[in-house]
């Protein structure tokens, strides 16, 4: 099994912004196959966080080979998650990320729930849920 090459496009966000489509189809003609999108406004748009629809995103992507493989959202809780797991199962995402909550011993059991809940309706959706440790301050 060969290496899986793959980019966040936060770390191209700015060409993201300005053309979606030509931001994927430069990064995959580098070789990146494997896409993940950060949307750190998932309130206001639950999809890649530009609002590209999700059936001429994954368009696009798949033109140029790629796969949008996992998505960082913030937030991602009940009142965005049906819209964003909407988004993401069009697009055939395997995994959608959120950040860790404050590690105040209150705040990380009450959001603990929210994980459970999020993790499963994502899994009835065929999408893993996974956390992202290590950065405090977020919940």
């Amino acid at each position: 099994m060969g290496l899986k090459v793959g980019i966040q496009m936060y770390s191209v966000r700015n060409a993201f912004a300005k053309d979606p489509v030509e931001a994927n189809r430069r990064v995959c003609s580098m070789g990146y196959k494997y896409i993940e999108l950060a949307n750190l406004n998932a309130t206001a748009d639950c999809g890649c966080g530009f609002g590209v629809p999700a059936k001429e995103l994954k368009k696009a992507v798949e033109e140029f080979g790629g796969e949008i493989f996992s998505a960082h959202m913030e937030p991602l809780d009940a009142g965005n998650i049906d819209r964003v797991l909407e988004y993401y199962s069009e697009l055939g995402t395997k995994y959608l990320v959120s950040k860790q909550c404050d590690s105040k011993t209150e705040e990380l059991l009450a959001a603990c729930e929210n994980y459970n809940d999020l993790g499963e309706k994502c899994r009835m959706a065929g999408i893993q849920h996974l956390l992202h440790l290590g950065q405090t301050g977020y919940c």
